[in-house]
This record gives structure tokens, C-alpha cells and sequence, in this order.
């Protein structure tokens, strides 16, 4: 008995060991990686903040009309609890208002400035005709079937699982990206909605 236990037992055990080894170094052999849905090869970093201002509904639906790939935005939460797209906490920069979005109903936020500057292009100057801050619920019912990124300025939970909370209502977790430069933002983010693929900096890389 016990030669037998030791004629396939070893070789069993080697070949588990063996196995083992293989899948831990390569794990994709047998959980295959999920892949974002679309190929993004024109990216709309504020929804094309060089073309319209920056982070409005226009900005959105002229991107969408330049078969963007992907909408980027940056999301904050107002005094009452609304999620609305605004990359700046505080609003002197866009508005000439120096009030912070926390601090702020949403029925009170000033509009954008009437030209706005290219902060990633200094000296350049964006112009529209819509300077209202939207809400990211306004921008899922407009944009149904355009992937978007979500950047995650705050670390604030309230305003973590409100969008994970909206990108499920809107059934787009498939095409909605969590994106925080702030890995303990991003690890509360893949927690709140599992679902979405997300980004994170090199940093962490």
C-alpha cells in the first residue's frame, strides 16, 4: 500500500506543484482579463477643453460629434449631495467666484466665464455659448452609449458611491472608467462598483 501511495502520489503531487507554480506566474492562463469595449484612440480630456469650456454639456456633444472614443471628466459634490463635473474645487478659476462646490447648493453655482483659459495650453483661450456646470446624471442621460472617464478629485465617500450609484442606474458600468491620481481614492472607488475597469498613475504601477 504504501508503494503505491508513493508510485502516484509523488508523481500527482509534483504535477499539482508544478501546475501551481505555472498559473500563480501567469494567472491570465486561467482568468482571462476583462477588456474595455472600445479602442480609444481620441481621447476628449474635458470634453475637449480647447474646442468649447471645458466640462459642459457642449464641450460633451462636440466631442461626441468628432466621434470621440472617450469623454474625460472630473467630478465634485455640492453642499446638497449633487455629483456635477467640474475639474476645480474651488470656482475662481472658472467663474470668477471664489467659492468652493462643497460649500455650495447646486441651484447656487455661478456659470463659467464667458472665454475660459487652456490650462494645459497656456495662453489659449475656449468659447461657448453654454457655461453651465452640469450634473453627471444630465451627462450619462445625454451621452447613453459613450464610454466616459471619471476622475475622482476628493476622497469623499458620499461622492464615491453617489457615481458608483448613477453608473449603475444608467447600466454603464461596461463603459465607465473610475480615475483618481490618489491610490487610497481609487481603492474605495473599485470597492463601491467592482464592475468598472479603472485607471491608475505609474506611481502605483
Amino acid at each position: 500500500m504504501s508503494c503505491q501511495l508513493v508510485l502516484y502520489g509523488l508523481p500527482a503531487l509534483g504535477i499539482y506543484a508544478l501546475v501551481s507554480h505555472c498559473l500563480r506566474k501567469k494567472p491570465h492562463l486561467l482568468h482571462k482579463p476583462h477588456r474595455f469595449p472600445v479602442r480609444c484612440l481620441h481621447v476628449s480630456h474635458r470634453g475637449g477643453a480647447g474646442e468649447q469650456i471645458e466640462n459642459t454639456l457642449d464641450a460633451f456633444k462636440n466631442a461626441e460629434s468628432q466621434r470621440t472614443n472617450l469623454l474625460e471628466l472630473d467630478c465634485r459634490i455640492t453642499k446638497d449631495g449633487i455629483v456635477v463635473v467640474s475639474h476645480d474645487e474651488n470656482l475662481k478659476r472658472q467663474t470668477g467666484h471664489n467659492i468652493d462646490i462643497s460649500l455650495t447648493y447646486y441651484k447656487d453655482l455661478p456659470h463659467y466665464l464667458s472665454s475660459l483659459e487652456v490650462t494645459f495650453s497656456p495662453g489659449s483661450l475656449s468659447h461657448g455659448t453654454d457655461h453651465r456646470i452640469p450634473r453627471l446624471e444630465e451627462v450619462f442621460e445625454q451621452f447613453p452609449e459613450v464610454p466616459i472617464n471619471i476622475e475622482i478629485k476628493d476622497d469623499n465617500d458620499d461622492l464615491i458611491n453617489k457615481v458608483a450609484h448613477l453608473v449603475q442606474k444608467y447600466h454603464r458600468s461596461h463603459i465607465s472608467i473610475w480615475a483618481s491620481f490618489d491610490n487610497r481614492i481609487l481603492k474605495k472607488c473599485r470597492k463601491a462598483n467592482k464592475d468598472m475597469p479603472y485607471i491608475f498613475s505609474k506611481n502605483r504601477a
